[in-house]
C-alpha cells in the first residue's frame, strides 16, 4: 500500500497525518494515521466536513483524501474537496514523485 507507507514515513517525521479514503484502501494504516472510511459516495458527501473538522481536532497536518470521479455527485465532493484545500496542491497517488517533492519543499 502505497499510501500506507508514505503516511508511516510523514509521520515517523513528528508528523500527524489524516486520511480520507474508500473501505477498500483505508486499509490497513500505520498506527498513528488517522483514517475516516467510506463506502459510496453518498456517505462520502454527507461526512466530508465532519471528517475533516475531526482530522482539525486530531492536529492532522497533512490530509490525503481519495479522489471521485467528477460526474453527478462526485462532481460536489469534488468541489468540496478543492474548497477545503484552499491554495494547498492535490496529487494524484499515480504521480508519487510529485507527492513527495512536494512534501520536501514543504515539510
Amino acid at each position: 500500500n502505497v499510501l500506507a507507507e508514505l503516511c508511516k514515513r510523514i509521520n515517523e517525521r513528528g508528523y500527524k497525518v489524516g486520511v480520507i479514503a474508500s473501505t477498500g484502501i483505508a486499509d490497513p494504516f500505520p498506527f498513528g494515521v488517522t483514517v475516516c472510511k467510506w463506502s459510496s459516495h453518498e456517505q462520502l458527501g454527507n461526512c466530508l466536513y465532519s471528517w475533516l473538522r475531526e482530522l482539525d481536532q486530531v492536529g492532522a497536518n497533512i490530509i490525503f483524501a481519495q479522489t471521485v470521479e467528477e460526474s453527478g455527485l462526485g462532481t460536489a465532493i469534488m468541489n468540496r474537496m478543492r474548497k477545503s484545500a484552499g491554495d494547498k496542491c492535490i496529487f494524484s497517488l499515480d504521480d508519487l514523485e510529485q507527492i513527495l517533492q512536494a512534501l520536501a519543499n514543504n515539510l
